[in-house]
């Protein structure tokens, strides 16, 4: 019994009889709408731009965070250090991606449709 089937269960929204997953047999067709593998390279191409850019973006930080802690510029070290880490969280994020689609589709693919037998 799954995480969501047990909270229904537990909380006495459906009888345990009435919790039973219902498969309609729907999964990704890359063959029912024309593009569809060229539309899944763009969007792997601009996913690679953004890691590539994201990391540009961390190196062009940490150096003019240096910049600033070498002229004694407390507010290019201050934005330096502030641009390090929106750069390092935007990598994190755009790598995390595919796990992110990955375990919202499972979520999705866990959650009993009403009604079903």
């Amino acid at each position: 019994m799954g995480v969501v089937e047990g909270l229904i269960t537990a909380f006495g929204l459906l009888g345990e009889a009435d919790v039973g997953l219902f498969d309609p047999g729907i999964r990704p067709n890359d063959d029912a709408i024309p593009g569809i593998p060229a539309l899944r390279r763009l969007l792997g191409g601009v996913l690679s731009f953004c890691l590539f850019a994201s990391i540009g973006a961390v190196i062009v930080a940490f150096l003019m965070w240096a910049w600033g802690r070498m002229s004694g510029s407390t507010h290019r070290v201050d934005t330096g250090k502030t641009a390090a880490g929106w750069a390092l969280v935007s990598f994190i994020g755009f790598g995390m991606v595919n796990t992110i689609t990955s375990w919202a589709w499972g979520i999705g693919q866990g959650i009993p449709l009403p009604g079903a037998e």
